[in-house]
């Protein structure tokens, strides 16, 4: 599975939040509904977080070292689909590295 297809789970947290937040304030559900959702997509976040962490590594446009990141890193850095903004622990350059699978890594330890 590319990077492309990940689910942009973030988005999707802060949605079932306003969810929970316009059901409790209008008496739509009950307030422990309301917290399941969250509690389940935040488990969700989660595991998606840790299998992206563990099958991606990402590439330095500078000094084109490859390097994988920790799944705190993966949920906090700034991304879009493809690309990930971080620090290359190489050069230290903050640039917005590619995201590659893991088998498509050439110089990373597997």
């Amino acid at each position: 599975m590319k990077a492309v297809y990940t689910i942009p789970v973030l988005g999707l947290v802060s949605l079932d939040v306003a969810l929970c937040i316009w059901w409790a304030a209008t008496d739509r559900v009950d307030a422990s509904i309301g917290l399941a959702v969250v509690t389940l997509t935040a488990i969700l976040l989660f595991f998606i977080v840790r299998w992206h962490a563990a099958n991606y590594g990402y590439h330095c446009p500078k000094c084109h070292h490859e390097f994988r990141i920790s799944a705190i890193t993966d949920l906090l850095s700034p991304h879009t689909f493809t690309k990930k903004w971080l620090r290359c622990p190489k050069c230290g350059l903050r640039s917005w590295c590619r995201a590659k699978p893991v088998e498509e890594l050439s110089t990373l330890q597997r």
